[in-house]
């Protein structure tokens, strides 16, 4: 809520990439569909960054791992990377990422 509400996201969730399973979220249950959009979008984000990283990388995130997509409905899909394989996922309308800057 303290993220979620003053931002105008409609979803926030943490994921752990390895499991992707989301081990936090804001007060309301998550839907099947949401879910499995977002386990899409770690997908995603681990299949372009394995193209262009060093081969020998073990992680496909590091600190400056960052990805949005803008889907056709408004809603902008966020991925941040935290720490020890932890990713915040936010869903967001796409009016509110010109007031995030």
């Amino acid at each position: 809520m303290l993220l979620k509400n003053p931002c105008g996201m409609d979803r926030v969730m943490l994921f752990d990439v390895a499991t992707k399973c989301y081990i936090a979220t804001d007060t309301e249950t998550v839907p099947t569909n949401i879910y499995e959009m977002c386990c899409d979008m770690l997908d995603l984000v681990a299949d372009v960054s394995n193209i262009y990283t060093n081969p020998e990388a073990v992680y496909y995130y590091d600190s400056k791992s960052f990805s949005l997509v803008h889907l056709d409905n408004g809603t902008v899909i966020l991925t941040k990377y935290i720490c020890n394989n932890l990713i915040l996922v936010c869903l967001l309308p796409e009016s509110c990422l010109n007031d995030l800057g």
